[in-house]
């Protein structure tokens, strides 16, 4: 059996131990997504994922990405309609050290201005091109028409109108509302023992 452990706080974390190869990673899943964008805020979730990791108190984007290079590593973020992830993959023997970095950036994102300009502009490109796909233009408005005020009523990147006024300042009360221990679970995966993760 794979052990649940209930961690202080309410958060839950599961190990499954696998000796296939000297990798470890770790995933955190947290309840929320596009269900609990705010009102008028839609494409705030997919904004924060591909901002989440350019920055945080401690370091720049470019020293975050030199750090995951010293640790032989890797990490993405992602989201959906319930949930947002952060997860990295380290080599079993930097995995200690890059569990720092990693909870950093979990916890500490500061979401820099320009990064957020940057990323909202190609956002709102993408948008734009939408017109031109048939598939997605159709899509958007079913679900416009099937989910009504629902927060599921459009695609994650948002709409237009919502996107450009979404602010540094809502990505980090969002993340601050979110990142709770009742709301998150860790997966921990890879060569490694349940005490050693502990």
């Amino acid at each position: 059996p794979i052990p649940v452990i209930d961690l202080p706080g309410g958060s839950k974390l599961i190990v499954q131990t696998d000796r296939k190869a000297p990798l470890v990673s770790i995933r955190t899943v947290i309840d929320g997504g596009q269900r609990a964008e705010p009102q008028g805020k839609a494409g705030l979730v997919r904004l924060l994922t591909s901002v989440w990791d350019m920055g945080t108190s401690l370091h720049s984007a470019a020293e975050i990405e030199r750090d995951l290079d010293r640790l032989g590593a890797s990490l993405s973020a992602s989201s959906d309609r319930d949930a947002l992830q952060l997860s990295a993959r380290f080599l079993k023997e930097t995995f200690a050290a890059g569990l720092e970095l990693y909870f950093e950036i979990l916890a500490e994102p500061t979401f820099p201005e320009a990064e957020v300009e940057r990323e909202r502009a190609a956002h709102l490109r993408y948008l734009e091109t939408l017109k031109e796909n048939r598939f997605q233009f159709a899509f958007q408005h079913f679900l416009q028409t099937f989910y009504g005020a629902h927060p599921y009523n459009h695609l994650a990147l948002g709409r237009r109108d919502s996107l450009a006024s979404v602010t540094r300042a809502d990505l980090l009360a969002f993340h601050d509302m979110l990142l709770r221990p009742d709301r998150t679970v860790y997966v921990v995966v890879g060569d490694i023992a349940v005490d050693e993760v502990l």
